[in-house]
């Protein structure tokens, strides 16, 4: 239906890659329509609009971006976003054939934010019952799912289901948003150049209990014992070598206080403020460094 009532063909847009691909194309498509700078959206300071049909193909299962209002993108240095009601893309083609050529490296980082993803779209405070069923069938999949896909790539079913897991869960963010994880992920992205789905897992690591123990309950739909969902996650991390790939973007200039400024920063406090548990202005010194100490503790 929103196919019918774009332009003709020939104003279609083919964003076809990983999530940075099909956000470059999502924001160009606004900024060719409006003739305006990409930088006029960012931050939430202006809402994109879009005359182009967008037609997304993904070849990584990680941001969901072929499913989202939001559009990432790194401006002078710091990781930021825009969002827009005509940022979603009109059409999603899902075909697991053109993310089987994805190296482990690459298929890890996206599996990792995606889990992130349903994780925090789940037990976030915009969290909904409509959407915990497609964040928890996209987390199950994931855990079932990645660590096959990772080792064994040209398995047809298990690239599927993996990308199956990222859409739905870039559709449960797209309604609930994102938390913590990914504050601190786009905070490490922006002081230390961390590639994005290293960041927001090492964060999802760092933070994971911390957030728990605010409301223990959010997490009851993702796993039958809430107690064992760190466990969970890291039984995860090791069977996909996450920290194997993490571990050649180690920062070597680790600075707490800088980190927590970027947490809280502008563009970063949105997401702070949907965690299951909400950090106040003091705490997040100390979240900065446990960031680092689980890191550092993992790189040992």
């Amino acid at each position: 239906d929103r196919l019918a009532t774009r332009p003709p063909l020939e104003a279609t847009l083919g964003a076809i890659g990983g999530g940075a691909v099909r956000d470059s194309v999502k924001l160009a498509a606004s900024a060719a329509t409006m003739g305006r700078s990409v930088r006029t959206f960012l931050a939430g300071s202006a809402e994109p609009k879009n005359q182009l049909s967008v037609i997304a193909v993904p070849t990584t299962s990680g941001t969901g971006s072929e499913v989202t209002r939001t559009a990432t993108v790194i401006d002078d240095g710091a990781r930021t976003w825009a969002w827009g009601e005509e940022l979603r893309p009109d059409l999603a083609l899902l075909d697991p054939r053109y993310t089987m050529s994805c190296p482990p490296g690459v298929t890890v980082r996206a599996g990792v934010d995606a889990l992130t993803h349903a994780i925090e779209a789940c037990t976030g405070q915009a969290a909904t019952d409509r959407v915990q069923p497609l964040g928890t069938e996209a987390a199950q999949l994931l855990f079932a799912h990645l660590p096959l896909a990772t080792r064994n790539g040209d398995e047809i079913s298990e690239r599927a289901a993996v990308q199956r897991a990222a859409t739905l869960a870039g559709i449960a963010i797209d309604q609930c948003n994102t938390g913590l994880a990914h504050a601190i992920g786009h905070a490490l992205s922006t002081i230390h150049g961390v590639p994005h789905g290293i960041g927001v897992g090492i964060a999802l690591q760092a933070t994971i209990e911390w957030s728990m123990a605010g409301d223990p309950s959010r997490y009851s739909g993702l796993v039958e014992s809430p107690s064992s969902f760190p466990d969970r996650i890291d039984r995860l991390f090791d069977e996909i070598g996450f920290h194997l790939h993490a571990a050649a973007f180690f920062p070597g200039d680790r600075d707490q206080v800088r980190l927590a400024a970027a947490i809280a920063s502008e563009e970063n406090l949105p997401m702070c403020h949907n965690n299951s548990r909400v950090p106040g202005e003091a705490e997040f010194v100390d979240l900065a460094q446990a960031t680092y100490e689980r890191w550092e503790a993992a790189n040992s």
